[in-house]
């Protein structure tokens, strides 16, 4: 959400965007508009916070940067979250594995599906899923968050967090 006249941004998730757009709407001097809406929860409000805690003006409310605009009008856009693994702060610590038997490797083979047909049933690339699998890097949380959707929650979002740990 953002004034119509532009400024700060309020990153949030609700369970009726509608509804708290009207809500907020209530209480601002000026008129409030949705940016974008994705599918998505605590998690995903969770990492953006992190990404951009730098541009954090007060609560929930940031800065309109050039890469929170960016995926704002991904969002618009394709009505889906980007990979937000571009936009971590570099050196964040479980970012990058090297282990052997990934759950999502082990998943894949019990399974017998093809890497390429998973990667689209979890709105990624080919080459991220292989990355993945032979445990070269550690999804992003929305892409964390589509493998256990994916995978109908045999690969679980915190099997990837035990594996940065």
């Amino acid at each position: 959400m953002q004034s119509v006249i532009g400024g700060p941004i309020k990153i949030g998730c609700a369970r009726n965007s509608t509804s708290r757009l009207a809500e907020l709407t209530r209480y601002s001097p000026v008129k409030l508009v949705l940016l974008a809406s994705v599918d998505g929860g605590f998690p995903e409000e969770t990492l953006l916070h992190f990404i951009f805690k730098a541009d954090r003006l007060h609560g929930e409310w940031f800065a309109p940067r050039p890469n929170l605009m960016a995926i704002i009008n991904h969002c618009a856009d394709r009505h889906e979250m980007p990979d937000l693994s571009a936009y971590l702060p570099k050196n964040v610590p479980g970012t990058i594995q090297r282990k052997a038997n990934t759950p999502l490797a082990i998943y894949l083979r019990s399974t017998g599906e093809r890497q390429t047909n998973f990667a689209k049933r979890a709105r990624s690339t080919d080459a991220t899923i292989s990355r993945i699998i032979s445990g070269n890097i550690t999804p992003s949380l929305s892409l964390a968050l589509r493998i256990q959707r994916a995978t109908g929650g045999k690969v679980k979002v915190d099997q990837f967090e035990k594996d940065a740990a």
